[in-house]
């Protein structure tokens, strides 16, 4: 059962149906055993990692919720001193730092587990194992520094773990936001069905419509990136991070659609990445939940531990203010480097990783310096060539990392890059080879190529829109009503041109990871 398709959309109307009627008092039971099914569809036995996963997670929040809840009545305890309370911290926090140790080994072990075999013998990953492993764990990492009280119920714990919509590629949901929500029984809202289908519409538009019809491109200009000339591989790459972004961010909006027809709000992973202005800047706009998750549970815990405050002492005492940000220097490279892991367990991913890494962490060690420049050239930061100069900048240094990516063969890379300078080829005729091969195969695909521009001109209209400030689901629901019924009849009909493009692509890139 693909997530398009037939018998998804099936799926989905009969468990609408069945929520809203007969299992409106156990709503979320229902979601739960339609949850696991569609996993096991999906992803046959690898179920047990799911459940095995989530349940180690929930007895452990549940040992260390009962920890935290101990320690705040002793602490309560009259005629303590001040050591006393003291030691009742130290001893809370030693035994927490058991779970925690044995927590990290088993989950994290068990995703290392999985990437090395998928690197090695090419054994397929869980689908979907690197999200519900990152949100598991998210839950427990709360619960330790006792942000909320853990669950008392493990079945309600495995509906957030395994809520379907979300299993195939994110967002990266947070207990204290999901899993309120599915606590919460959810009457029938007909403009939450607006909302969905809006969403969903959008991300077919994206995913079919565009991202299914160039993957064929992209594929066919770096299976073999050696024997290709500099303008293929920039044409190429420009076409990749189109792709890209409608795969992804067109999962993303169907999978924000259906959950809406339950009446839950997931967290956007995606903020009009492409109008970055720095490559910090962009990691803030892409993958927004795996960022937040990153910086909450990786850069913040490691910029606070002893080694990183004696480095702050230590730089600003060498450096002066510069040495301050040498912790984030720091911090920022790890992270990158477990931002390129968590992608793929290639040697292209791990580069890809420190080059994301290394160049924020320089643009930081620069930005003082890039201040008095524009200060030397009389150029404020609000102008606009300035702004418009960033942007292209940053999608420069975006397409560099998306082809670090695309060479699989780290050996290869110096020579396709170098190719960009010694093979520019600025007569295009080999991309149009690739064209003719592809994308433009004599083959009746006319009409695919009309509606893939149509869409990719509504995707750039509705991102420059939003970039200004405008909802435009919002801008559409303070419509007449012919004018609401025009453009739902035209979602509609997008929803269901989708279907063509069905076969041109395949599935979900994330859904790999």
């Amino acid at each position: 059962m693909q997530f398009y398709s037939v018998q998804f959309l099936a799926f989905v109307l009969m468990l609408v149906v069945l929520y809203y009627t007969v299992c409106s008092r156990i709503q979320w039971v229902l979601l739960l055993a339609g949850s696991l099914t569609f996993y096991y569809v999906l992803g046959g036995t690898y179920i047990w990692v799911v459940i095995a996963l989530s349940f180690v997670t929930w007895i452990a929040s549940f040992i260390t919720g009962r920890m935290n809840a101990k320690y705040r009545l002793d602490k309560k305890k009259e005629g303590l001193t001040r050591d006393d309370k003291k030691a009742l911290k130290a001893a809370l926090a030693g035994r927490k730092r058991v779970v925690l140790v044995a927590v990290v080994i088993l989950v994290i072990g068990n995703l290392v587990v999985f990437k090395v075999q998928n690197f090695t013998n090419g054994l397929l990953l869980p689908i979907g194992i690197s999200f519900y492993t990152f949100q598991v764990l998210s839950y427990y990492f709360d619960v330790y520094m006792d942000k909320y009280e853990y669950e008392p119920n493990y079945l309600r714990f495995l509906l957030f773990a395994s809520w379907f919509p979300q299993m195939i590629q994110g967002p990266i949901s947070r207990y204290d936001s999901l899993g309120a929500q599915f606590r919460t029984r959810q009457p029938f809202k007909f403009d939450n069905i607006k909302h969905a289908l809006f969403l969903f519409a959008m991300g077919a538009l994206k995913k079919y419509a565009i991202a299914d019809v160039l993957i064929q491109t992209v594929t066919a200009v770096f299976d073999d990136p050696l024997e290709k000339g500099g303008s293929t591989i920039i044409v190429g790459i420009i076409v990749c991070l189109i792709q890209l972004y409608c795969d992804f961010s067109g999962g993303i909006d169907m999978v924000l659609g259906v959950s809406k027809l339950f009446g839950f709000d997931l967290k956007d992973n995606f903020r009009q990445p492409y109008f970055s202005t720095t490559l910090a800047d962009f990691w803030h706009r892409w993958h927004i939940t795996l960022g937040d998750w990153m910086r909450d549970y990786i850069f913040y815990p490691l910029a606070v531990t002893k080694p990183m405050l004696n480095i702050v002492k230590w730089g600003t005492k060498t450096f002066g203010k510069t040495g301050r940000i040498l912790p984030a220097v720091i911090g920022n490279i790890v992270v990158f480097f477990l931002v390129g892991v968590w992608h793929g367990t290639g040697w292209n991913y791990v580069l890809w990783g420190f080059y994301n890494g290394i160049l924020i962490s320089v643009s930081e060690l620069l930005k003082p310096a890039f201040g008095r420049l524009n200060g030397v050239l009389h150029i404020g930061d609000k102008s606009k060539g300035l702004y418009v100069w960033r942007i292209i900048r940053t999608n420069i240094f975006i397409a560099l990392g998306e082809i670090i990516v695309m060479v699989a063969d780290v050996a290869e890379l110096p020579t396709v890059l170098s190719h960009i300078f010694t093979r520019p080829d600025f007569g295009f005729g080999e991309f149009s080879g690739v064209l003719e091969k592809t994308l433009l195969k004599p083959d009746g695909r006319i009409f695919i190529i009309v509606f893939m521009f149509v869409a990719l001109a509504i995707v750039i209209v509705r991102s420059v829109v939003k970039e200004r400030g405008v909802d435009l689901y919002g801008w559409v629901c303070r419509r007449n009503f012919v004018v609401q019924s025009i453009i739902l009849c035209f979602l509609i009909f997008t929803m269901l041109s989708a279907f063509i493009f069905q076969n041109v692509g395949g599935g979900f890139l994330y859904a790999n990871f």
